[in-house]
């Protein structure tokens, strides 16, 4: 049976998760902003120049390099600060647990190099999008110039929403991806980097995988690691996804998301690596509470 202290532990560790959940969906929003204003802008650029004549074209293929540049830089402002807030969040989920055990550390588990190394991956992530539209509307356009498509089927490739059949449809759903992943990496950074910090005053600290609410994104095999326990300086083993084809049956990684898992482990991951003591006696009521954190998925773990 839980103690109360153990009570209030996950009270303060759901209540955390659910403010890095909710910082996962602003991101997923600001990159979807970002990508529609990029199809918007598309589809205005195309309007302007209203055809494909041969100095139209050049018109139509420069204004895309200069749009995929301000989406790049666009995108990365959006999510800079969240970022940042996902890495404090990170801290703060330890910090709320454990209280004044920590009051000798100061914050800053997550150094400015690290954070800095995370933003160039999402800048890389970010503009492969921008790239990818690019190009897919350079197809279209080239199908236009060359009388394989009409303007007007041209333009309605390019879809006047994100929701519309065409190329951007997918980069949203990749645009999600990344945003979600991203954030939830930096909390999982920083909540192991806090961890390795507490153990030196807390001795008796260990780490737990926590899985967020059981939806769409679920994967059965990290609900079946819901609670896996360890010690702060060990990994976490799960089962490796599409084993039979790979060869490998399980990956091993200090938290979730962790840049050594495959992409099957890590994209779109909704867990977290969690402060832990045996001393507070959870079970599974308390587990369940856990599972908890993200409303709009559904179903509750």
């Amino acid at each position: 049976m839980a103690t109360e202290e153990g009570k209030r532990a996950v009270r303060e560790i759901r209540e955390t998760l659910g403010r890095i959940a909710a910082r996962e969906a602003d991101a997923e929003g600001a990159m979807r902003g970002a990508v529609a204003d990029l199809q918007r802008e598309a589809r205005r650029l195309l309007a302007d120049v209203g055809g494909f004549r041969a100095d139209r074209l050049r018109q139509i293929l420069s204004g895309l390099d200069a749009l995929e540049r301000e989406y790049g830089q666009e995108a990365l402002r959006r999510m800079r600060p969240l970022l940042r807030e996902g890495a404090d969040l990170g801290e703060e989920l330890v910090d709320r647990v454990l209280g004044t055990r920590l009051i000798q550390f100061a914050p800053g588990a997550v150094s400015r190099t690290v954070l800095e190394a995370s933003e160039g991956v999402t800048a890389s992530l970010i503009r492969d999008i921008g790239g990818d539209a690019a190009r897919a509307i350079r197809r279209e356009v080239t199908l236009g110039a060359t009388g394989v498509r009409s303007y007007a089927e041209v333009v309605d490739a390019i879809g006047a929403n994100l929701e519309d059949p065409g190329p951007f449809v997918s980069l949203a759903a990749r645009s999600d991806a990344i945003a979600r992943t991203e954030i939830g990496r930096l909390a999982a950074i920083a909540s192991q980097g806090r961890q390795e910090q507490a153990v030196q005053s807390v001795p008796d600290l260990e780490k737990m995988w926590a899985h967020g609410a059981v939806g769409p994104l679920s994967r059965p095999t990290h609900l079946a690691i819901h609670g896996q326990v360890r010690r702060v300086s060990e990994d976490f083993d799960l089962p490796a996804i599409n084993a039979g084809r790979q060869g490998v049956l399980t990956e091993s990684a200090p938290f979730p998301r962790h840049p050594s898992l495959s992409a099957a482990n890590s994209v779109n991951c909704l867990c977290q690596s969690v402060p832990h003591r045996a001393a507070w006696g959870l079970g599974a009521p308390e587990l369940r509470m856990l599972g908890a954190r993200r409303p709009q998925a559904g179903v509750v773990f």
